[in-house]
């Protein structure tokens, strides 16, 4: 059983939607009336990511702790497939409220169906022994479940969606996947305005001459990227300008194609995918063979849904440059953004090989790994990093944190942050592996007072 003992803010509480509040009521009410009348309960609870649906269980669990209800959490594994034996042979299993998850992991975990088979075959396990149930589900979980259960589909009492389907929608890409002519290491605020000031004066100071157009450019570069970090749109504006006029003035066609790289990352932050996604094809009829400008028109195809265009096109940037390992973390990273945990983890660890110190990497991998429904690997890899004397900023810290189970912690942790200036809401946005363990709106609602 996990457990959190972190407060939770009254004012991070009420952030959460109406539907969020009605899902956690309508699950407890169920429970209550379950206990109250020594009966059953098989509750179907449906939302649409692992890290929506894990910040669900936790209030929930606070919410039953309130009423000294105890919660234990089930998932299948390759050791013990039936979930309903598993919670049937628990001490004071009347007494519990079990929490099911991980049935996205079926298929891995027994090819032969047995996960589903299991439910089929011990439902009624669950209606004699009067136990009470929530089945944890992904809206894709939720659409096999009849297909695969349908017994146990049949046995359900009640399904509560946290986050029903409204029509097609374009997948959530955070942008801090792309890549840029050079990838900054990791700064905090104040150390990211030293650096402006630093490069602007260099700036100042270069001759207004064609022969330092190159030098000119290529600061100007590295403060585009500062600025898009910390989201200071005037000064982005101003130097963006700058560098678009000094490409045209000198026809300076180096430079041109990175000029539209960072106008295709802008333009997929602002909305416009599809142009972003030109974008990088116009850098690309520059430099067809350029790698980064290769990856990121792949990150633009799966925003805006074409999958197989994104992977085919991802595959042939890793062969031109294999020894890239930022190429092979963001392939991994779109793999895991499609739900191809395996394919996640297969290349993350690619990754790895190229550069075995890459923490954000490392992390990245710890992420893959759990949610491919590899726990003791997960677990493994942080404790490695953790044990590690390298200093890990407050992304990382955040991202061991939330892979650890206290989600209340790394939110906390983020909001101070935020309430020190060490970081921007901008930068928590933009960050892969919060981003794929958390919903945008919990990052959006981190509580900085």
């Amino acid at each position: 059983m996990r457990k959190t003992n972190n407060k939770v803010s009254k004012k991070r509480k009420n952030s959460y939607s109406k539907g969020f509040a009605e899902g956690i009521n309508s699950l407890y009410d169920e429970i209550q009336l379950a206990f109250q009348w020594h009966r059953p309960s098989i509750l179907l609870a449906i939302h649409n990511t692992p890290g929506g649906q894990l910040i669900a269980q936790q209030f929930l669990e606070k919410k039953l702790a309130k009423t000294k209800q105890k919660v234990q959490y089930i998932k299948p594994d390759n050791t013990n497939t039936d979930v309903i034996r598993t919670a049937y042979s628990t001490s004071n299993h009347e007494k519990t409220v079990f929490f099911i998850s991980g049935l996205e992991h079926a298929n891995q975990i027994s090819p032969n169906g047995d996960v589903y088979r299991a439910l089929n075959i011990h439902r009624e396990i669950l209606v004699e022994q009067k136990i009470c149930a929530v089945f944890w589900l992904t809206e894709a979980e939720a659409a096999n479940l009849p297909r695969l259960a349908p017994d146990f589909w049949a046995f359900r009492h009640r399904v509560i969606e946290f986050a029903p389907k409204r029509g097609p929608r374009s997948p959530s890409v955070p942008t801090g996947l792309f890549l840029w002519k050079e990838q900054l290491s990791w700064m905090d605020i104040p150390a990211q305005k030293k650096q402006i000031e630093y490069y602007e004066n260099l700036l100042s100071q270069l001759p207004d001459s064609e022969d330092a157009t190159t030098t000119r450019l290529g600061m100007t570069l590295k403060l585009l990227h500062l600025t898009w970090q910390l989201n200071t749109l005037e000064d982005f504006s101003k130097h963006f300008n700058n560098a678009l006029a000094a490409v045209k003035s000198q026809s300076n066609h180096q430079y041109s194609g990175w000029i539209l790289n960072i106008k295709g990352i802008k333009s997929f932050e602002d909305g416009d995918r599809q142009g972003a996604r030109a974008c990088f094809d116009q850098a690309l009829a520059i430099e067809p063979n350029n790698s980064i400008f290769m990856i990121n028109s792949c990150i633009a195809a799966h925003g805006i849904g074409k999958n197989r265009e994104a992977i085919l096109a991802a595959n042939r940037a890793t062969k031109i440059d294999a020894g890239n390992s930022h190429l092979w973390h963001v392939l991994g990273l779109l793999y895991l953004s499609m739900g191809r945990t395996q394919d996640a983890v297969d290349t993350m660890e690619k990754a790895i090989e190229k550069d075995t110190n890459s923490l954000d990497t490392l992390y990245s991998l710890a992420v893959c790994y759990s949610k491919n429904n590899q726990p003791e690997e997960s677990a493994a890899l942080l404790e490695k990093l953790e044990k590690s004397a390298v200093e890990k900023n407050i992304l990382q810290k955040t991202c061991g944190i939330l892979l650890s189970g206290n989600i209340e912690a790394a939110l906390d942790g983020l909001g101070a942050a935020l309430k020190t200036n060490i970081i921007n809401r901008h930068q928590i946005m933009r960050d892969p592996n919060l981003h794929a363990l958390l919903e945008e709106q919990n990052l959006m609602d981190i509580d900085e007072s």
